[in-house]
């Protein structure tokens, strides 16, 4: 719970997979069940962008109905229509802190537990407005 926003698996998780049969009939299921569902946040853009297909392929309004943000901000998301919101990654930064890291524990110098936060930032676009 946070920002006093309360959370729970049944009423605000969506399962679903890409390449699975029942990836359609699993959105609708869960949208019948929680009516006032009012946005997804997708744990990457390509499971946003075929949320979004499969939305508009049942004449749900993105944005107006359901909002959609992704995640990794992906170029393909600059495209649909509506665009697609979505979360961007510093993945150099990313990238240079597992390095560092690596070579930390090659050289034994290894400061075990430590916490790098990486500064993310949210692309908006039509997806969530």
């Amino acid at each position: 719970k946070n920002n006093h926003i309360s959370f729970s698996n049944e009423q605000n998780l969506l399962y679903v997979e890409i390449g699975n049969s029942n990836f359609e009939k699993s959105l609708l299921s869960f949208l019948a069940k929680h009516p006032a569902t009012d946005g997804i946040f997708s744990i990457n853009d390509l499971i946003a962008l075929e949320l979004m297909l499969y939305l508009k392929k049942n004449h749900i309004d993105i944005p107006k109905e359901i909002k959609i943000i992704g995640f990794d901000n992906t170029n393909s998301g600059k495209y649909t229509t509506p665009s697609l919101s979505s979360v961007k990654q510093n993945t150099d930064l990313i990238a240079s802190h597992a390095v560092n890291s690596l070579l930390s524990l090659i050289n034994n110098n290894v400061e075990l537990g430590k916490k790098i936060l990486v500064p993310i930032s949210l692309i908006l676009r039509e997806s969530s407005q």
